[in-house]
């Protein structure tokens, strides 16, 4: 723990006590009704990033123990609770707002003009990046790394950048709008995203890449960027009517008492659902995955349920964000009038939390 804040050693110590309790249901008890609390107040603070993620990488050690484990609904009902008491994690950087759940779902809501840095995989690593709102201007820059070889002059890409019109760039960047969906899923892809609100899925919340050329670097954090921007960029989002992965709509599939969106499967399942009545079991029980949820719109409530018959509800309203743990089903409902609309990022429980 060295170089910790004493209050962030005193919070990382706890969250790992927690990971080692063997009384499974004792440990997400205490880690709801004792260590949130606290965990609430520091998290709530606008932090340099690495002070918070000091935090949350304890954080993550805890809930890998507690959430990847199946067990009973009691326990997976207080998972839930807490995560939708401490909410995402406000992550401030110099041109966005990243608001993380420990799983690795996140949404980032960019400065116009501003965008990731021209990065690629070192590690596995799958993303799946859903455009929420486009802002002027706004792209997205793919192409493979042996092209990226050929065409990268660090000047030119940032005159291009400035507006200077440039083939090589123009080529590889294609304008985005609401509803589009891109995959990352190589270590060869060479990919950014600029000027956007968008939704991201992905294998882990670790920024595990190679900056090939990173127009932030060194930019401070503006002070304007934090909570309340958070709070007010989160209340601001408009879901898009309809998604389009290479341009071409998805199709909603029906359900109980709604439809659901397959934005992305495979290494992480990505998936938008939109609820008026109450679903069926969306997840089975007994399944070894484990779930981030967000709630985008509406209002109404999140099931859990297991094989034996045990059931539990927890309200679900517009900004929310909940774990669902493995070994436990899930099931949403919405009010006609005001539907729910949630995403989920789910992952196999053994690579959930890295």
């Amino acid at each position: 723990m060295s170089g910790l804040s004493d209050e962030a050693a005193a919070l990382s110590a706890r969250l790992d006590a927690l990971a080692g309790v063997p009384d499974r249901d004792e440990a997400a008890r205490a880690l709801e009704d004792e260590v949130l609390p606290d965990l609430r107040r520091w998290f709530a603070v606008d932090r340099p990033i690495e002070a918070l993620e000091s935090v949350e990488r304890p954080l993550k050690r805890c809930l890998r123990a507690l959430a990847a484990e199946p067990g009973p609904v009691r326990r997976a009902a207080r998972l839930a609770r807490a995560q939708r008491r401490l909410g995402l994690l406000v992550k401030r950087k110099s041109y966005t707002l990243k608001l993380a759940h420990p799983l690795g779902y996140a949404v980032f809501l960019h400065e116009p003009g501003r965008g990731f840095s021209f990065q690629r995989h070192l590690e596995p690593k799958a993303e799946v990046f859903h455009i929420l709102r486009a802002l002027p201007g706004a792209f997205a820059f793919l192409c493979d790394f042996a092209t990226w070889r050929r065409i990268y002059e660090p000047e030119a890409l940032d005159a291009w950048l400035a507006g200077a019109p440039d083939p090589r760039f123009d080529a590889v960047a294609t304008p985005v709008r609401p509803g589009d969906v891109l995959v990352v899923g190589s270590g060869e892809t060479v990919h950014t995203v600029f000027g956007c609100h968008l939704e991201e899925f992905a294998t882990t919340s670790e920024d595990r890449v190679d900056r090939l050329h990173d127009p932030n670097a060194g930019q401070p954090v503006p002070a304007a960027l934090g909570h309340a921007r958070a709070r007010a960029g989160l209340a601001a989002l408009v879901v898009p009517p309809e998604s389009r992965r290479e341009g071409r709509p998805i199709p909603p599939r029906p359900l109980p008492g709604g439809e659901a969106v397959a934005l992305a499967e495979g290494p992480v399942t990505a998936v938008r659902y939109r609820v008026s009545g109450r679903t069926g079991w969306l997840r089975p029980a007994g399944e070894a995955a484990v779930s981030a949820l967000h709630v985008l719109a509406g209002r109404g409530a999140l099931r859990l349920g297991d094989a034996d018959g045990e059931e539990a509800a927890i309200p679900a309203d517009r900004g929310d964000t909940f774990t669902v743990a493995a070994g436990v089903a899930f099931a949403l409902e919405g009010r006609p009038a005001e539907p729910l609309v949630v995403s989920e990022q789910r992952l196999p429980a053994d690579r959930a939390f890295g």
